[in-house]
């Protein structure tokens, strides 16, 4: 059976928890955008009435107009009779046909204006019809793209609520069918009880997984946590860009101590009273140190195969090992001079401004020591004399020079 990613299965699951609550929150904005275009095509239509009610209003001041204007005509053709009838010039003739000139002239006013204000109000009534009939679209439009866009979500869910179902299943089979799994997962979804400190016990069986269940908390890791995985990513650059075998051993040290506790804390996270932090400064201390040292001539074939192990432990991550021939190659050193990691990264720097390919292997060979002998390592700080020193010994004497990652912080 193929293996089943705990971890994967954890991510799907949140994936579809977070698409049924983005599902809840589509349809909640679904129903205010629609209420909010509904309001909006209401106050067109109410806008559309008033307009059809005013070009009614404006027609019936028009007619009135004309019939005024018209009665003015009248009155005006008839006053116009009588003044040309009047041959005597009676002063009265006169008022009554200048009267009668201006009430047609007012009149003839009156119309035009109405005219015109009804011609506004069937522009507005047009404008007002055209913004509703555009209203009417768009609350059909955005009535459509919600109900296709919540389906797509809703079918989306639905999909994931399946597969989730058909992950699970698998799962459990892979449960079934692997012990480590099930203890991993069953440790994974430990609750302890509320209030109680944890026992020592407890924290024995929860910090000494066998090998195959940390590999599979470990996978776990990788797949639901960014932060964890980007830590692994950037430790696995800096290992590939690593030259010689005891830098790639400093940048091992390193992944160790943040990851090692990153996974400490996982491991210990359901517990009480701070048990990841004395972990973490229990067992993985601070930043790597390194030791410089001479290997005297005479020791330099033993030195030579200690170091193809140590080279081996550190590719294979055998830590027991690794240590182990560490306290061997150690043994052999004379007079080691301690620096901190950040000492070392000086001194790497400043031999790489000589030669930018120097390799920062376990064993220096007389070849290697010449090029450090020629970096400005005096501008590294306090104590390189006597690093300085040690590389002329050996360069005297033909003997190797030892540079060896060991954990834990610089002596002050």
């Amino acid at each position: 059976m193929a293996q089943v990613s705990i971890g994967q299965v954890e991510n799907l699951s949140h994936a579809i928890t977070a698409i049924g609550i983005c599902a809840e929150e589509a349809e909640t904005e679904a129903s205010w955008l629609l209420s909010a275009v509904e309001q909006k095509l209401a106050e067109t239509e109410s806008f559309l009435n008033e307009s059809i009610q005013l070009v009614q209003a404006k027609e019936d001041a028009l007619a009135i107009a004309e019939a005024v204007y018209a009665a003015a005509e009248i009155a005006h053709a008839a006053a116009k009779s009588v003044f040309d009838l009047d041959i005597s010039g009676s002063p009265g003739t006169a008022a009554a046909y200048a009267a009668a000139c201006a009430a047609l002239a007012a009149a003839e006013s009156a119309r035009e204006t109405a005219a015109r204000n009804l011609d506004l109000a069937r522009t507005r009534e047009e404008m007002a019809r055209s913004i509703f009939h555009k209203a009417q679209e768009l609350y059909e439009h955005v009535g459509l793209e919600c109900s296709a866009r919540i389906t797509v979500i809703r079918n989306t869910a639905a999909e994931g609520t399946s597969r989730l179902g058909h992950a699970r299943e698998a799962l459990d089979a892979y449960l079934a069918s692997n012990a480590n799994a099930k203890a991993v997962y069953t440790y994974l979804n430990r609750r302890p009880p509320a209030g109680k400190p944890a026992l020592a016990g407890t924290v024995h069986k929860r910090t000494n997984l066998d090998p195959p269940q940390q590999k599979i908390l470990f996978q776990y890791l990788m797949d639901t946590n960014p932060v964890f995985r980007a830590k692994a990513a950037g430790y696995r650059e800096a290992l590939n860009a690593a030259r010689g075998h005891a830098e790639r051993d400093t940048v091992f040290a390193k992944m160790l101590k943040e990851l090692s506790g990153e996974f400490s804390e996982k491991m210990t996270a359901s517990e009480k009273d701070g048990i990841d932090e004395m972990l973490l400064k229990n067992t993985f201390g601070g930043d790597p140190r390194i030791a410089i040292a001479v290997i005297p001539k005479e020791k330099s074939n033993e030195a030579r195969e200690c170091v193809s192990r140590l080279e081996k432990a550190l590719e294979e991550a055998d830590i027991n090992n690794l240590l182990k021939e560490k306290d061997v190659i150690l043994a052999m050193a004379e007079t080691p001079v301690i620096i901190s990691g950040k000492q070392w990264e000086d001194f790497l720097a400043q031999v790489r401004n000589v030669d930018a390919e120097f390799k920062a292997e376990y064993l220096l060979d007389k070849e290697a020591q010449k090029l450090v002998l020629k970096a400005d390592l005096k501008t590294c700080g306090d104590g390189f004399d006597r690093i300085i020193l040690i590389f002329n010994k050996a360069c005297e004497t033909g003997a190797l020079v030892l540079e060896l990652p060991l954990p834990g912080e610089a002596d002050a």
